[in-house]
């Protein structure tokens, strides 16, 4: 099978090894395709032999999903990393899917712009790991997240076929449900190759306010509620201490004007950070549901926005240590450290009060003794047919990162 990859992809095949492993599930082969072309014809190979194959990034968010219903071969994209257009005039760019974050924001910002999307670990996120997990960060706020921003794909289809949909201008809406609909599907459709993003200028001016309290939910709401416009507000539970944090931006002068309005609302702040000291307390607060003692479980949460404080409620009445971040538009990640038993029946209990209150749990991360045992995305009964459908159209064979997302058996 090597020798068979090798003359798809050359000089790009490698065994797996123990690391490669994904969920407990190990790898046969690691492929890094040199250019789109070697992308399909191994997809194409992978469809007419039944083979699995499972694209990847960065590899930050590799363990996120169900455990693979069987190995295969991991499709490394870092060979795809070109910036293929950056038409700033339009505030559009177009970009493979092997390049990070990071570096597309270092691009965009030569021009005064960025893709203002912001989740956690920028320097590992992949453009396609980002589309395949639809991740976000505290901006979404302001800017919306992946789908909002996302104008057109490329994507090679599980029987090797190249296919693009949307467009590379802002006024373009044809053929936007593609885009939208690969977006968090975990790369379970088909591989994301390129996509083309709308983009934002960058703000002249920066602050962010920091408030330490013991009550961040019914802050944030107050804050949310009063004349102020932050691009990005979140409360932060756990760590060393419970706090809001505001991103004000724009003209000097605007920002100015929204502390006014900011501390007439909530009252001075602990702090005023700019810079790196800004940039670092953003940092902390989306990396803090990643950090602690094992076991432990890790959760996307999503409510309404006045639903925070129950949210908050709810996780610090569960008994266990908890630490996260919940953002203004009501999704965010919590950490919760346990044993396994214990974490099992508090994520059931949580996801229980959440129900009645239009929110829901999603499990990104946990010990393979606790995933064992409970529903990782809860997708409503009803939605499961229609999703398993749509997979089967997209992928009829099940090659496609098997079981991450969908269910491919029935049973």
């Amino acid at each position: 099978m090597l020798d068979t990859l090798d003359r798809l992809a050359p000089g790009g095949v490698r065994p797996a090894t123990a690391k490669d492993a994904i969920d407990g599930v190990a790898m046969r082969a690691i492929v890094a395709p040199p250019t789109l072309d070697a992308v399909a014809n191994l997809v194409s190979w992978a469809n007419e032999t039944g083979e699995a194959l499972f694209p990847r990034g960065g590899g930050a968010r590799l363990g996120w999903g169900c455990p693979p219903e069987r190995g295969g071969i991991v499709l490394a994209l870092d060979g795809l990393a070109s910036l293929v257009e950056h038409a700033w005039s339009d505030l559009t760019v177009t970009v493979q899917a092997g390049v990070t974050l990071a570096n597309l924001q270092t691009a965009l910002a030569e021009r005064g712009q960025q893709l203002a999307i912001d989740p956690a670990w920028p320097a590992e996120t992949t453009i396609g790991g980002l589309i395949a997990t639809d991740d976000s960060g505290p901006l979404r706020f302001r800017y919306g997240g992946v789908r909002d921003l996302i104008l057109g794909i490329t994507v090679v289809r599980a029987d090797g076929v190249v296919t693009r949909s949307g467009g590379k201008v802002v006024k373009n809406v044809a053929g936007y449900d593609l885009p939208k609909l690969f977006t968090g599907a975990l790369g379970t459709l088909g591989v994301v190759v390129e996509a083309t993003f709308r983009l934002h200028s960058l703000p002249r001016a920066e602050q962010t306010l920091v408030y330490q309290t013991e009550t961040p939910g019914t802050l944030l709401l107050r804050i949310l509620r009063s004349s102020a416009s932050p691009v990005a507000l979140s409360a932060v539970v756990g760590g060393r201490a419970s706090m809001v944090i505001v991103r004000l931006a724009g003209s000097e002068a605007g920002v100015r004007d929204q502390i006014a309005r900011l501390v007439d609302a909530a009252g001075s702040p602990s702090d005023r950070l700019e810079a790196e000291s800004a940039a670092a307390v953003w940092r902390d607060a989306a990396t803090l549901a990643w950090t602690g003692s094992e076991p432990a479980v890790v959760m996307r949460v999503s409510v309404l926005p006045s639903e925070i404080p129950t949210l908050l409620d709810a996780v610090a009445a569960c008994g266990l240590p908890a630490a996260g971040v919940i953002h203004a538009h009501g999704i965010g990640q919590v950490r919760l450290e346990g044993e396994p038993e214990k974490l099992v029946t508090t994520v059931a209990s949580l996801r229980s009060r959440l129900a009645p209150r239009d929110g829901t749990l999603v499990v990104l991360a946990a010990p393979p003794a606790v995933k064992a045992r409970i529903d990782i995305w809860t997708i409503a009964p009803d939605l499961l047919p229609l999703m398993r459908r749509v997979r089967e159209h997209f992928d009829p064979n099940g090659i496609l990162n098997p079981g991450r997302l969908v269910p491919l058996s029935t049973a």
